[in-house]
């Protein structure tokens, strides 16, 4: 390839510029990122510190299981039906909700 004129080799240099390069030219910052950035909202923060916190709830509290487990042993536990029932229903309900 021969190159006729100055106009040419302009031409051609702007063709293998980057666009870092043409960032650079305009003044302004022409550092390149070394990656991606994320930033959460403070509600999404809050909601990482929640879920922190509910993973460190153990499933089940062994404590009162083993309360309950004294109880009917002795022969001392009430059931309260209605209740249990009511609990049934509110957690159908919330499982349906979420």
């Amino acid at each position: 390839m021969k190159i006729q004129n100055e106009e040419s080799v302009v031409n051609l240099k702007s063709l293998q510029e980057t666009p870092q390069d043409k960032v650079g030219k305009n003044g302004q910052n022409n550092t390149k990122p070394e990656g991606d950035n994320v930033q959460l909202s403070a509600r999404a923060q809050e909601f990482n510190r929640i879920k922190d916190v509910l993973g460190n709830v153990p499933d089940v509290r062994q404590e009162r299981v083993d309360e309950l487990n004294k109880q009917v042993a002795e022969g001392s536990y009430k059931s309260d039906p209605a209740k249990a029932s009511e609990n049934i229903v509110t957690d159908s309900l919330v499982d349906l909700l979420a």
